[in-house]
């Protein structure tokens, strides 16, 4: 896993990314939502990114996660004045 930070156009961008799998394409948007989980197994309701996606919508950000050949990449931008 990393987490880089950087300025750019007036944001912060924070990105994270890891080595794992990834989330299939047809998969991305249901795990942005409240509630929404792919991995039942464990613990957890399924809020952690919906709340993320939230934080970054009041700020005036975005937040955004993709799948990439090496892993997932998750990424949140925030205005920087």
């Amino acid at each position: 896993m990393s987490v880089r930070a950087r300025r750019e156009a007036g944001f912060v961008i924070i990105t994270i990314t890891d080595d794992g799998p990834g989330i299939p394409e047809e998969h991305l948007k249901e795990v942005l939502l409240r509630g929404g989980r792919l991995d039942r197994s464990g613990g957890g309701a399924g809020l952690g990114l919906a709340i993320v996606g939230d934080v970054a919508d009041v700020w005036g950000g975005r937040f955004n996660i993709r799948t990439k050949a090496d892993g997932l990449e998750a990424e949140f931008a925030v205005p920087f004045s």
